[in-house]
């Protein structure tokens, strides 16, 4: 029994300090990424919005996605949205590709599951002097299902509002 506890103690001692080293390294990294402070850079703070570009058949699209940004930096950020003459910075932006996708059909071609895939290009472009300082192709894609009581409708609204996060993400990251 004494040669079983020099072996199982040491190794019970290396798996407890590993265990440890474990908990504390993820402590550590849950906590980086945080801020209490806006994550714009001071002077950078006034940007203007033109309604989105459109290079698809599907109309209506830059309308929805232009509203989903103006929510999105109005509830999630210290940005001022201004008129084109008193911004400081520029978000444009392009529809260049939108796809809807059937996934699963029932009888008499009734759709129950689909699928909208849309592809943004972005420009974040420094007003002052039209430098264009990030761009950007983001690409989401919703899916719907019938039997959930959702639509088509409902999964362009959710995929606009992730594209939207993603676009003012890169005004955020951008500094």
């Amino acid at each position: 029994t004494i040669s079983i506890r020099r072996r199982v103690i040491p190794r019970l001692a290396t798996i407890i300090a590993g265990l440890l080293f474990l908990f504390l390294m993820f402590a550590l990294c849950s906590c980086a990424g945080w801020s209490t402070g806006s994550l714009v850079v001071e002077g950078m703070e006034k940007i203007y919005v033109p309604f989105f570009q459109n290079d698809t058949y599907y109309r209506g699209l830059e309308e929805h996605l232009t509203r989903a940004v103006i929510n999105r930096i109005n509830e999630r950020t210290d940005l001022f949205l201004v008129d084109k003459s008193s911004a400081e910075m520029i978000i444009e932006g392009r529809i260049i590709k939108y796809e809807e996708r059937v996934l699963s059909e029932a009888q008499r071609n009734r759709i129950l599951e689909s699928s909208a895939t849309t592809t943004v290009a972005v420009q974040l472009i420094r007003a002052s002097d039209r430098t264009v300082i990030k761009e950007s192709v983001l690409v989401d894609t919703a899916e719907f299902y019938e039997a959930l009581g959702e639509d088509l409708e409902t999964s362009q609204i959710e995929s606009f509002r992730v594209l939207a996060a993603k676009i003012v993400s890169i005004v955020e990251k951008s500094f």
